[in-house]
């Protein structure tokens, strides 16, 4: 290996790093094809913030949130002033809500093993 010169190694390592990029890039294509979802989500960004261009990326995390902020404030209200939406009162609601279900779930649970053996 002595007998490779600087120049030879610099650009066996440019050949490397560009067959990973685009074996990744590939890569990536084949999963967006699939499964309609990148899985170097990461490098992508990195890449991008190397070359300059700002990141992309979209959550909605912020629109999620402030929509259940939005419900909460919703069902308080209608509890507050007893207004009924579709029939259903906010006292049948928070009666579902906190219903337990586990007789339910281990009955199904049992029924279930029942049916595999």
């Amino acid at each position: 290996m002595s007998d490779i010169t600087t120049e030879k190694k610099l650009e066996l390592i440019e050949q490397v790093r560009s067959q990973y990029n685009k074996n990744r890039y590939d890569m990536s294509n084949r999963e967006k094809i699939l499964y309609g979802r990148a899985s170097f989500p990461e490098a992508s960004r990195e890449d991008s913030l190397a070359a300059g261009n700002p990141p992309s990326t979209v959550s909605f995390f912020k629109l999620r949130l402030l929509l259940a902020l939005v419900m909460f404030v919703g069902v308080i209200a209608c509890h507050q002033s007893g207004i009924k939406i579709a029939g259903i009162t906010m006292e049948q609601l928070f009666q579902v809500i906190s219903a337990d279900y586990y007789a339910d779930v281990t009955e199904f649970v049992e029924s279930m093993s029942e049916s595999v053996k």
